[in-house]
């Protein structure tokens, strides 16, 4: 299983400290050494699994492959977050990227075989039915993290989530999914497609945010 250290991201600022031109340009000393309520901090993490970070984690892993893994660990990431974050059509075509389609139910017609999978749920085309199954890999593998880390007598420092954070990844990547099933199994006049990032929005999220501002 692949692991991912934060000295990663140290050693990619050390790298191109000197650079004029830089992949991992957002690698700002708050991101690298921020103080325990900056932890908290969704803007710091969404900078952390930025598509330039990734891009000077591979390039940096040219010559030490050890980095190569980080890598890949944030580039999942960054894929989960752009299925969970969709809130409007389009956004597929804009950015190119297939993960960030809408969920649509399957055509007409459609009897299955490529075009998605029909179960009890509900059922969608291809590609959205692809971005849920990628969701639900996630949260199997947050699923076995989970389990392994409560087998420890105290978390150490091994690359793995803590289990509260894997267990809550668990939840969400498969409680997510099934809601938009059941909504599309509803088949509510009008409903078009499902946006998981409309589900997503939560005020209390902000407002617990703008309290630890204060």
């Amino acid at each position: 299983m692949k692991t991912a250290q934060f000295s990663s991201l140290k050693a990619l600022a050390s790298w191109e400290n000197y650079m004029s031109v830089k992949a991992g340009y957002k690698l700002t000393q708050k991101v690298l050494t921020p103080s325990s309520i900056e932890k908290q901090s969704v803007r710091l993490i969404m900078v952390v699994i930025n598509p330039s970070t990734v891009a000077g984690l591979r390039l940096l892993a040219m010559g030490k492959e050890e980095h190569r893994d980080k890598a890949d660990v944030l580039k999942m990431f960054q894929r989960m977050i752009s299925v969970m974050n969709v809130r409007g059509p389009g956004q597929d075509v804009r950015w190119n990227d297939n993960y960030r389609c809408v969920l649509r139910p399957r055509a007409v017609g459609d009897e299955g075989g490529k075009g998605g999978v029909e179960d009890q749920a509900g059922c969608f085309d291809e590609q959205s039915e692809a971005n849920i199954q990628f969701l639900q890999q996630i949260g199997e593998i947050c699923k076995i993290l989970a389990k392994k880390e409560k087998k420890k007598k105290r978390w150490t420092k091994t690359g793995r989530l803590p289990t509260p954070t894997a267990s809550a990844l668990h939840i969400t990547c498969n409680t997510l999914p099934a809601s938009c099933r059941d909504i599309i199994l509803r088949k509510i006049p009008g409903v078009k497609y499902v946006c998981m990032g409309k589900a997503n929005s939560d005020p209390k999220e902000h407002s617990f945010g703008r309290r630890r501002q204060m």
